[in-house]
């Protein structure tokens, strides 16, 4: 849930479906509150790309303790745990099963 601290609208909740994932939450916690953002990790402003314009990525993997994978640092996801969404996530035909080698 997302309020903007400089609204009031009455009280009133608003439902928005926009394409969102967890990587949407800095922008939305510093909007209009810091005007440049850096990713500490890139050096990239979050705001110079739309990394959801063609989906994203997600894996079905359960196993997210680092100590079960190869390494600490990567995660050995399997070829068939990923799976592609786009736009509508309530619409079935928006998501596919992918197969990475």
């Amino acid at each position: 849930m997302v309020k903007d601290f400089n609204s009031s609208d009455g009280g009133g909740v608003n439902v928005d479906c926009s394409f969102m994932t967890n990587a949407d939450v800095p922008l939305l916690a510093l909007n209009e509150i810091i005007s440049v953002s850096i990713n500490p990790w890139t050096g990239i402003s979050l705001h110079d790309f739309d990394f959801k314009e063609n989906g994203v990525f997600i894996t079905t993997s359960s196993l997210w303790d680092p100590s079960y994978h190869f390494n600490e640092i990567i995660f050995d996801i399997q070829p068939h745990e990923w799976l592609h969404v786009h736009t509508d996530i309530f619409d079935p035909e928006n998501w596919t099963q992918e197969f990475f080698d």
